[in-house]
């Protein structure tokens, strides 16, 4: 009788035991995280950007660019480091080339040059990037993009006492009143 007793006994918790494993199983899954959406294309939009052409490990590293940084600019660029646009506000888009297997082919005659880069703007976890479809060197400028605007700036600021004068006088009656 001792041995069916203990039988039992040793059954009744083999039985408990495969219960509270199954269930720790079935709580395991439940807590499993679901499965991640799958990623939606991000929108594509076209933009025309004015910027200095940078090799992004030493610009986001140490800050380093222009003309004093072209000779390590451009073995970065062909060590395969990413290429990055800076435009006058300081705001960086990584440039990327039509063909992902081929990278952005004749960027590397480029760097430090301030050019125009046209082609769609892509963003993705708070990186922005532009698929260049065209990128122009600025030949005629000698000047840092933000020196460009604030030369067009005076100019338009020359124009504007003239232009109000010549409002004023549109304006004002031809004869004074007597």
């Amino acid at each position: 009788m001792k041995w069916a007793t203990c039988l039992s006994l040793l059954a009744i918790c083999g039985v408990v035991g495969l219960v509270a494993i199954a269930g720790a199983e079935e709580a395991a899954k439940k807590e499993e995280a679901p499965a991640a959406p799958k990623a939606e294309p991000p929108a594509k939009v076209e933009v025309t950007v004015m910027g200095e052409v940078v090799d992004l490990y030493c610009w986001i590293s140490a800050g380093l660019r222009g003309e004093d940084h072209r000779a390590c600019a451009v073995a970065c660029a062909k060590a395969g480091q990413p290429i990055g646009l800076v435009d006058d506000k300081g705001m960086a888009y990584i440039l990327l080339g039509q063909d992902k297997h081929k990278g952005y082919e004749g960027i590397a005659d480029k760097m430090a040059d301030l050019v125009t880069v046209k082609g769609q703007l892509v963003e993705r976890g708070g990186l922005k990037a532009i698929v260049v479809s065209e990128i122009t060197k600025n030949e005629a400028a000698k000047e840092t993009p933000k020196e460009m605007m604030k030369g067009m700036m005076k100019e338009k600021m020359k124009e504007m006492p003239q232009k109000m004068h010549e409002e004023m006088k549109k304006e004002m009656p031809k004869e004074a009143p007597k």
